[in-house]
């Protein structure tokens, strides 16, 4: 993790609601606007809070302005009907452009986490001139083989490794959360974040059940943050377009992703052009609060986007 102690070193900005693609997005930047922007894109579910705040700030002392924001159905950003979101992952990426407009950046480097990675992905796809690099943090190039992960099915999947089968179980359970009911709410995440991680990383319940009860108390509607994001990468649809991906770019992967096997990074490192792969021994798909992966992962961000 990166050092606190810098956290008033740079200037951490005031969260704003940005108006862009129909939708009213929160977000947050931290460091100066001269430097290269970095956005900053989480995944599935998760709010912008799941981007710690040392992580930011580390990154905007290392000479980047940071940007980081809710995609819509998480947060304080607009929701759509749960089990109804009626929008697909290039949506999302029109989403991250729109948000980099209302800073004034004309191109950012991007480093997009799980469905953020997708997310990235499509940007790099449909707006080329506004990306200078994408740093593919635990993701798959195959939205449908990814969110039909209790089935394994989807376009491909035959192609790309299953989620293992605690992964499975533990989908199932999750369908069975209420998720109005705060406490339970809370206690489910927690069960799915330390099922996520992977052995090289030391459980964190209590720092898990914080940022989950942040998440919770924040969520415009958390049926929606729950649901639709699943509905939306199953059914968005890219891969065939990878070769087309200009981007310098940078997979990274940890060793025991459980839910995301190694081989959907692999593809994409094989069908990007020039991708290069890193993985990373014992991380799993979610990182615990103080992980030393933080620090791994801002190493190989900083230096990614040196250029």
């Amino acid at each position: 993790m990166l050092a606190a102690a810098k956290i008033q070193t740079v200037p951490v900005h005031e969260e704003r609601m940005v108006r862009t693609n129909g939708v009213e997005l929160r977000t947050q930047a931290f460091g100066n606007p001269g430097d290269p922007a970095l956005l900053l894109i989480m995944g599935a579910t998760a709010s912008m809070r799941r981007w710690p705040d040392a992580f930011c700030i580390g990154l905007a002392e290392a000479g980047r302005f940071v940007i980081r924001y809710d995609n819509r159905d998480t947060g304080r950003s607009t929701t759509f009907p749960p089990g109804a979101p009626g929008y697909l992952v290039c949506d999302m990426a029109a989403d991250a452009v729109g948000v980099l407009d209302a800073y004034g950046v004309k191109h950012a480097h991007l480093a997009g986490y799980s469905m953020g990675g997708m997310i990235t992905q499509n940007v790099a796809i449909h707006y080329p001139d506004r990306i200078r690099s994408a740093f593919l943090l635990g993701t798959s190039p195959d939205g449908s083989a990814a969110g039909s992960a209790a089935s394994g099915a989807g376009k491909d999947s035959g192609a790309l490794a299953r989620p293992e089968e605690k992964i499975i179980e533990l989908m199932a359970f999750l369908a069975s959360v209420d998720w109005t009911d705060d406490a339970q709410a809370v206690e489910a995440w927690v069960r799915e974040d330390m099922t996520l991680i992977g052995p090289g990383d030391e459980p964190e319940p209590e720092g898990s059940r914080a940022n989950a009860t942040i998440m919770v108390r924040e969520a415009r509607n958390i049926l929606s943050q729950r649901r639709n994001h699943g509905i939306v990468v199953a059914t968005s649809y890219w891969r065939d377009r990878l070769k087309d991906i200009l981007t310098p770019t940078l997979v990274v992967h940890g060793s025991h992703d459980y839910i995301l096997p190694l081989d959907h990074a692999k593809a994409m490192a094989t069908e990007i052009p020039g991708a290069r792969l890193m993985v990373v021994e014992g991380m799993g798909h979610v990182l615990s609060a103080t992980s030393r992966y933080w620090r791994v992962l801002a190493d190989a961000l900083i230096a990614h986007t040196a250029h």
